[in-house]
């Protein structure tokens, strides 16, 4: 999958998002989900239902796909509870997926194998969002990313 070059992406290591006009009004959801299977389609369904809500159905297939990229990642790696942030300002969308396990958030380096059924998860986020990073706090961490 090539990456899009007309977006302004930062590298994962940036931290958060760019801020967008705060004067803007904001919507935002929080949930929290078990580190089990059934989380990734509960979250997928929580942004879907929010993007169309906040009016932002073209938005809405990304934004699930890079959902379930990163609570499946935090499912698998973290073991620990899962805390989803969706936020809706000026048009744009930020998600967020937090959890307590202090391992990094690594996108790889070289393609998987094609016929490879996993290691796909933030080639996804890098090849879709507009910009995605992964900045720690106390002792875990969260990747986020923001559509367009």
């Amino acid at each position: 999958m090539a990456p899009r070059t007309e977006r302004a992406r930062r590298p994962a290591a940036a931290g958060y998002p760019s801020p967008v006009d705060e004067t803007l009004p904001a919507v935002q959801l929080s949930l929290t989900f078990l580190p089990e299977p059934r989380s990734c389609g509960l979250a997928r369904n929580a942004v879907r239902d929010f993007c169309a809500a906040q009016g932002m159905t073209e938005l809405s297939d990304d934004a699930v796909l890079l959902t379930s990229e990163l609570v499946g990642n935090a499912v698998e790696h973290a073991g620990t509870p899962i805390t989803l942030t969706a936020l809706s300002r000026g048009g744009h969308l930020s998600v967020r997926v937090t959890d307590d396990n202090a391992g990094r958030a690594i996108r790889g380096t070289a393609e998987p194998e094609l016929l490879s059924e996993r290691g796909r998860g933030l080639l996804v986020v890098d090849a879709i969002a507009a910009e995605w990073g992964t900045p720690r706090h106390g002792t875990g961490k969260s990747v986020w990313f923001r559509l367009p």
